[in-house]
């Protein structure tokens, strides 16, 4: 584990050097997926090569560029909310994903685009919807409902989210260089993306080229507080995530025979209006990547690349904490480098793989900001560099036909936020019942590291400075998770149900302002609390007929917090009587997202070329705190939402596609509880109404 990243590269890359050049294949892998039929489904980021769904061992949601057009999804956000389990609640800063019930702020989804992981370990977690605002690039997505940790790392805590863009192999068939220009307009929230692709795919290679650009505005919600004497009106604000300014992406991704090139340039701004400010968040998140990924023999390859990463993101608040024109800035810098080796046989898979990450972060704030409170300036608090090592393997067997086992395990070493080692494994059993039926056990370990802004204030431990203590989580977040999955799958007809469970120790949460420790005040500040668990049931079914394809899931999800103590310092407070009384019930259930959660819909083709689809969701039994007290949540009961999306391709001309959608036709302005705050507020996402037209030629 001493070697530097610069000599592992080098090694890697003479080793595969000894083998003949051969054709590229590898980067061509994700442009041969076969969707054909229900009962042919084939993902990659379960096993990180392509395998049938019926064969991995991951519970994973496959949507395709068809769905996303079909279904009429803008974002990354609206394609989540029709995940089985998957949720968004609202703070007064940002929306944040949660999964089967988990109703935590810190986020431990891992997203991907095309490999290349996206997730910065200076935010609070995934910012979806201003890392990757348009889908009009999106070949697929695959969302692996689980933990992915021993393949891809740690950050894949509760799921991988997995974006593929779409190959110039795809785009331009011909060879003589294609365009795809897409424009989208959204009412309601003046939302417009226009975005140009263009491809090129050569004889021994290809490349595309994405342009972007972005804008919404999102009106203003009512947020709801809670006190001694009852519920009050306490703010007013913009869902921050859906209040973008004009941005742009910018994305390039090419390949010539074993050697690619990938490399993305993005800017987003969105503005985070409460408490009567205005306060801006910008996003610049830039990253490239080289690869080369050789075929040593026909049963084994490698894959080696190497990345430079620079993510900044900087706050200005205009007037918010009674001063102006005031900002902080965090900025990760750094690279990494992984190699990995395939080998197939007859009747097993290895998988293997080293990977090396160093990044440099840091956070800086102007000194002549008046009353800092408890916190240091930023610009006193030393950079920090984190540095990861990883050794990590799996096998897929098949013991014989119908029996396969994985087996897989990661060595990971953190050094800088957090000095730690640890093993996580991954376990699974495979049954073929039969032709149609398959069966599986999973059981996944996992261990996350804080970010650098859970830990606010100091390097390592905590500050205690002028009676109040600031300071940061001094554990990595553990998991443990249990997966049982029944599959049916024919040529038109994919059912899954499953049940889950999953334990987190070493939970990390944010303490919040007002909490007491030992007769000192607590703000602004993380820590490592009790654990939590989550229990519950997944359904997920298509049906094709000549005409129509039905599809839907259902989601039951019990989640709750144990009995214990925060601790900081060497302090302890109760966890009851602590911030989070606002988010559980006298049980210590979590409230504040739904128990039940369901999607249903249908792909109609009205002709050869006309499709409409129509789609109803909702939720039920998810409530907000009404007195500040634990034991009162107040049940907001069931909403309900309608979609419709028209689809006529080769409009009017060949390669114009058009699509008419209407969100919302209810017009439902939900009750969207608050997972930090306690309280609610109501959802500003009324009823809308967008076009959106793609001119291929």
């Amino acid at each position: 584990m001493k070697l530097k990243a610069s000599t592992l590269l080098t090694l890697s890359l003479f080793v595969t050097h000894l083998s003949a050049a051969t054709p590229y294949k590898a980067q061509l892998m994700l442009a041969n997926l076969d969707l054909a039929s229900l009962g042919q489904l084939q993902v990659y980021t379960a096993s990180r090569f392509i395998t049938n769904t019926t064969e991995t061992a991951a519970v994973t949601s496959i949507i395709t560029a068809e769905d996303i057009q079909n279904r009429g999804y803008r974002s990354l956000y609206e394609v989540m909310q029709h995940i089985p389990g998957a949720y968004y609640n609202t703070t007064s800063h940002f929306e944040n994903l949660t999964s089967r019930g988990l109703a935590q702020a810190l986020s431990s989804y891992l997203l991907l685009i095309d490999g290349h992981a996206i997730n910065d370990k200076s935010s609070f977690g995934i910012s979806a919807e201003t890392v990757f605002p348009t889908l009009s690039n999106v070949q697929r997505i695959e969302v692996v409902r689980g933990a992915g940790s021993v393949l891809w790392g740690s950050e894949a805590g509760i799921g991988i989210i997995h974006i593929i863009t779409k190959s110039a192999q795809q785009l331009d068939p011909t060879g003589e260089g294609a365009w795809q220009i897409a424009l989208d307009y959204e009412t309601e929230h003046k939302r417009d993306l226009e975005s140009a692709i263009y491809a090129k795919d050569l004889a021994e290679g290809g490349y595309t080229v994405s342009i972007s650009r972005f804008d919404s505005d999102a009106p203003q919600a009512d947020v709801y507080g809670t006190g001694a004497t009852g519920v009050a009106l306490i703010d007013l604000r913009k869902r921050a995530n859906m209040n973008l300014e004009p941005g742009y992406d910018i994305y390039f991704k090419g390949h010539w025979r074993d050697y690619g090139l990938k490399a993305s340039f993005n800017n987003a701004r969105n503005n985070n209006f409460h408490s009567g400010s205005d306060n801006e968040a910008i996003y610049q998140r830039n990253w490239i990547e080289l690869s080369y990924n050789p075929e040593l023999t026909d049963q084994t390859r490698i894959e080696n690349k190497i990345y430079l990463n620079d993510y900044k993101v900087e706050y200005q608040f205009n007037d918010h904490f009674k001063f102006s024109n005031t900002y902080d800035l965090t900025r990760m810098q750094g690279y990494g480098v992984e190699s990995l080796i395939f080998h197939e046989a007859d009747n097993y898979h290895l998988t293997s793989g080293i990977k090396i990450d160093s990044h440099r972060m840091t956070l800086k704030a102007p000194y002549n900001i008046p009353n800092p409170g408890p916190f240091l300036p930023y610009e006193q608090i030393s950079p920090v560099t984190d540095k990861t090592y990883a050794l990590f393997s799996e096998l897929n067997y098949s013991l014989q036909p119908d029996f396969h086992i994985t087996l897989g395990a990661r060595y990971q070493k953190n050094d800088g936020i957090l000095d730690t080692d640890f093993i996580t494994p991954r376990f699974a059993t495979i049954y073929n019942v039969n032709e149609e039926s398959t069966l599986k056990y999973i059981f996944n370990g996992s261990e996350v590291a804080p970010s650098l802004r859970t830990w606010l204030g100091g390097r390592k431990g905590s500050l205690y400075q002028n009676g109040r203590y600031s300071g940061g989580a001094e554990e990595s977040q553990k998991y443990q998770a249990h997966e049982i999955q029944y599959q049916f799958n024919t040529d038109n007809t994919f059912l899954s149900a499953g049940l889950f469970y999953m334990r987190i120790d070493d939970l990390i949460h944010y303490y919040g302002q007002g909490v007491t420790v030992d007769g000192d005040t607590v703000i602004k500040t993380w820590g490592n609390g009790p654990g939590a668990s989550t229990r519950g049931l997944e359904l997920e079914f298509k049906q094709a007929f000549d005409r129509v394809e039905l599809y839907g899931n259902y989601t039951y999800a019990k989640a709750t917090y144990d009995e214990g103590s925060w601790t900081l310092e060497g302090n302890t407070t109760d966890f009851v009587d602590g911030f989070f009384r606002h988010v559980i019930d006298s049980d210590l259930n979590i409230v504040v997202t739904p128990e039940h959660m369901w999607n249903l819909g249908a792909d109609i083709n009205l002709t050869n070329n006309m499709l409409l689809n129509i789609h109803y969701n909702g939720y039920a039994n998810v409530a907000y705190d009404q007195f500040n007290t634990v034991g009162a949540p107040v049940d907001i009961g069931s909403e309900h939402f309608l979609d419709t999306t028209l689809v006529a391709r080769d409009a009017f001309t060949q390669g114009l596609d058009l699509s008419f959608y209407l969100k919302n036709l209810f017009n439902n302005e939900a009750i969207v509880p608050d997972d930090v705050y306690g309280g609610y507020s109501e959802s500003n996402m009324a009823r809308r109404f967008g076009v959106n037209m793609t001119y291929s030629f």
